[in-house]
């Protein structure tokens, strides 16, 4: 009862709205949807990867188990938007650099790149090496094989502030509002109070990589991995870097992920 009336309060103040935050992993969502669940309890939330018939019903099902947890809230999240037609759907994604959110993906799933099965046989030789074989194929692509084909939204095609750290545009059927993580803690209370008038407050984020037990072997390869020649084009030639990211900030990037002493000689 208590929760109808604070969200019929707030539909009235703020409309119908269906917030879905829709981003690829490691990028910061779980971030704003606790967020949003802790300090807006009543309104409808949801947090999804994919939503496309291509991740849905072609890739995921054949992908391991533990994949197929990204089922059930993806039709969860199509009964509530069928059944509640007068809302308006208010997508929220983020976009994070790509070789961090790579590397921070690969300790996360470390099940699924390393024949081990406990997490303390890892070793940083095995890890570097998968490291420098990795294509950055799904950070790079997402956009496009999910975002694009379950929106219809090209979003290279849409102007993004890079210097702002946040965007949001109108659509038909949706808004959306597209925030850089690398910013979020600076742009997320401003931009989330232009794009539905919702007052968020920071708090410490729970889900960091440094707070788990593999930290130490996290941090050695964040800290040393450089990209060969290869994966440099893949990176910085990329659409999604260029999109969002300010030529000094993929200056500070290069110095990071570059082999600078390579690049001296050359």
């Amino acid at each position: 009862m208590f929760r109808n009336l604070k969200r019929y309060f707030h539909e009235k103040k703020h409309g119908k709205n269906i917030y879905l935050v829709y981003s690829m992993g490691k990028v910061g969502s779980s971030t704003v949807t606790e967020l949003l669940e802790k300090q807006y309890p009543f309104l409808p939330v949801f947090q999804l990867h994919f939503l496309s018939d291509y991740w849905i019903k072609q890739l995921i099902p054949s992908m391991p188990a533990h994949y197929h947890v990204n089922l059930a809230p993806a039709e969860a999240f199509r009964k509530f938007r069928e059944s509640h037609p007068d809302y308006r759907l208010k997508i929220i994604t983020l976009v994070r650099e790509p070789v961090i959110r790579d590397i921070s993906d690969i300790f996360e799933n470390w099940q699924d790149f390393f024949k081990t099965k406990n997490v303390d046989d890892l070793q940083i030789d095995r890890i570097m090496e998968r490291l420098h074989q990795h294509e950055f194929e799904y950070s790079l692509n997402w956009f496009d094989s999910e975002f694009k084909a379950w929106t219809g939204v090209d979003i290279y095609t849409q102007k993004f502030e890079k210097q702002r750290g946040y965007s949001s545009w109108k659509f038909d059927a949706f808004d959306v509002l597209c925030i850089k993580l690398e910013r979020l803690d600076q742009v997320l209370i401003p931009a989330m109070s232009e794009f539905c008038g919702l007052r968020l407050r920071m708090e410490n984020n729970s889900n960091v990589s440094a707070q788990k037990n593999i930290a130490q072997l996290y941090k050695l390869a964040s800290t040393t991995f450089k990209l060969s020649k290869r994966q440099e084009h893949l990176v910085f030639d990329s659409l999604l870097v260029n999109h969002f990211y300010s030529p000094e900030e993929i200056a500070k990037f290069k110095i990071r992920w570059l082999d600078q002493s390579k690049n001296e000689m050359a």
